[in-house]
């Protein structure tokens, strides 16, 4: 016969309820940080979707003047623009120069997610070689204290990106 001492106690490794504890711990940690990350990285995601639709619709208004197109079967278009109507909306519009000179709406676009834009200002494109004119050289979009800007330089050049020269 074997004597086992009852004096001798082995540890080894470690119990279920710590690994379950700290297993506990350490999902608690990650989803709070995972949140965040996930937070802040769809406010960016969402200012730049709006700014990048913005800046298709510029590059569409620029097209449309170096292309000459006659908006509404106009003889007398002479510029396309882009006007901010309210921080949150804005619009394509074509020029017609006849007398009186007239403004069509062509399309009315609206910012989503929470994104704003500027309240005023417009971004004109002159036929026949799409010269660029109005009031704004840079459109900032903002959420919650975070910015994304799209850029437009006098040569015509139209870039979303997170800051403006």
């Amino acid at each position: 016969m074997y004597n086992i001492s009852s004096d001798k106690k082995v540890a080894r490794g470690f119990t279920l309820i710590e690994v379950v504890v700290v297993m506990a711990i350490i999902s608690i940690l990650t989803s709070i940080v995972m949140t965040g990350i996930t937070s802040t990285s769809r406010t960016q995601r969402e200012l730049e979707i709006n700014a990048r639709e913005f800046e298709g619709v510029l590059r569409e208004a620029q097209n449309y003047a170096l292309t000459g197109k006659q908006a509404n079967g106009g003889t007398n278009t002479c510029s396309f623009k882009v006007s901010w109507t309210a921080p949150s909306t804005y619009q394509l519009i074509a020029v017609d120069c006849g007398t009186p000179p007239t403004e069509n709406t062509l399309v009315t676009y609206t910012l989503k997610n929470g994104v704003t834009g500027p309240s005023v200002g417009s971004v004109s494109f002159a036929l026949p070689w799409g010269v660029k004119g109005g009031t704004v050289s840079s459109v900032q979009f903002s959420k919650a204290s975070k910015h994304y800007f799209v850029c437009i330089s006098d040569a015509g050049k139209i870039e979303a990106k997170s800051s403006c020269p």
